[in-house]
């Protein structure tokens, strides 16, 4: 199951300093909608706890990109359509 948590709670687990998450970000390592999200009406991120800690511990190779089909997989709107007559 994948957590999204605040950017204090991420730079506490992951051990890496805001100025690093910023940067990866500006170089498009880290992915809106993928690595973080972004709350609306606010400045504030979540950030999607398992995949930044495998993006550090990979340096997004392969495994990193398997790491992300399994996650964009799991989600809710790429679930297969149940066919047939709703009932009631």
């Amino acid at each position: 199951m994948n957590d999204f948590v605040g950017t204090t709670q991420l730079k506490q687990a992951v051990s890496v300093g805001k100025n690093t998450l910023i940067r990866l970000r500006e170089e498009q390592q880290l992915l809106e909608g993928i690595h973080f999200v972004r709350i609306p009406g606010g400045r504030k991120l979540l950030w999607n706890l398992e995949l930044v800690k495998d993006f550090l511990m990979t340096g997004g190779g392969i495994s990193h990109q398997q790491a992300i089909e399994a996650y964009l997989h799991s989600l809710p709107s790429n679930q297969p359509k149940k066919v047939g007559r709703k009932r009631g």
